[in-house]
């Protein structure tokens, strides 16, 4: 397997919210989201949904630091609970591959679990359009990603 280097060319921090999220996603906007990693994690079936779980959570033995990760936030959806609500979630593709729900593809619960969402436009991709968050964008040159 090749790995491709893209340069970094701006990214900032985004809120929550579902509406400005959804128009991100739906144009082509790419997207990261950080999360701490609990024992559940590992042992979600495809079809769940990861939530944080504090008394499993995974933590550094000299630090006590909560373990965390990063994946790529690709979509948003919903799941009928056992209360008869929806409850909703993003849709994250995995580095890990089979280790994360279905080829690499899972779920994060995204007001309890997920605790920050960044977006990133990679020079040489066009984007639809620019993501629309209150935040302050902010340009960092020279950064390389891997992906």
């Amino acid at each position: 397997m090749q790995f491709r280097k893209f340069k970094i060319k701006a990214y900032g921090s985004m809120d929550k919210d579902m509406e400005a999220v959804t128009a991100h996603l739906q144009k082509g906007g790419i997207m990261v989201g950080s999360f701490p990693i609990s024992r559940n994690y590992f042992s979600l079936s495809p079809w769940e949904v990861y939530v944080y779980d504090l008394d499993k959570a995974i933590r550094h033995e000299k630090s006590v630091l909560e373990a965390s990760h990063v994946e790529m936030m690709i979509d948003i959806g919903h799941q009928l609970t056992l209360s008869k609500c929806f409850s909703r979630h993003m849709v994250m593709q995995n580095s890990e591959g089979n280790l994360c729900g279905i080829n690499g593809i899972g779920r994060i619960g995204k007001k309890k679990t997920l605790r920050n969402l960044y977006w990133i436009e990679v020079e040489g991709v066009k984007q639809k359009a620019a993501p629309k968050t209150p935040r302050q964008r902010r340009a960092r040159k020279g950064r390389e990603m891997m992906l």
